[in-house]
């Protein structure tokens, strides 16, 4: 008893305001301990001292930080329709959300007709984004009444453009490796 006191003696100088730690009470009285020079963040339940949080370094959040904010160019696929219809993907992360830019080329009597069916809202493109073992992270469907016509000078449609965003963490967009799509007819 007397060396368990000793060491909540110590424990508890070693947590007061001029050391290294910072305690404080949470949710359901939970007693949380940070450590103020790495950001470690730990659970003190009785005598366990459980690791929430580990901080990363200054330089890897900077990285991972700008890569969630530059934009992802996918390049361009080809679906195997006749005539061929050309896409092009783009996305970004912000906020919990990804945000995508959708180009499908040139705008032809495939699409065409396909917009003007009566059924166009159940026609469109479905996205995959996948890891790099091939795992389906993430899965968007764009129907063909939530893209947009692009025009020429002459106001002809050239191609169609969808735009969105749909919700997904930031581990999970890192994850992305690759995207396949295909048409819904």
């Amino acid at each position: 008893m007397r060396l368990f006191v000793v060491a909540l003696a110590f424990f508890a100088l070693s947590c007061s305001n001029g050391g290294n730690y910072q305690l404080s009470t949470g949710e359901g009285g939970k007693l949380y301990r940070l450590n103020k020079s790495s950001g470690e963040v730990c659970l003190i339940e009785g005598y366990t001292i459980t690791k929430l949080r580990q901080p990363s370094t200054t330089e890897e959040s900077r990285q991972v930080e700008r890569k969630l904010l530059q934009p992802n160019d996918w390049g361009s696929e080809t679906l195997p329709t006749s005539p061929q219809i050309t896409l092009t993907l783009k996305t970004v992360w912000r906020d919990g959300n990804l945000y995508y830019q959708l180009f499908a080329y040139p705008y032809d009597p495939v699409l065409k007709d396909a917009r003007e069916s009566l059924l166009a809202s159940s026609k469109g493109f479905t996205l995959q984004l996948m890891d790099s073992t091939g795992f389906v992270l993430l899965t968007v469907l764009i129907s063909l009444t939530d893209m947009a016509n692009i025009v020429d000078s002459n106001g002809n449609p050239t191609e169609m453009q969808g735009k969105g965003n749909v919700p997904c963490t930031s581990d999970t967009y890192l994850g992305i490796n690759s995207s396949s799509a295909t048409w819904r007819l």
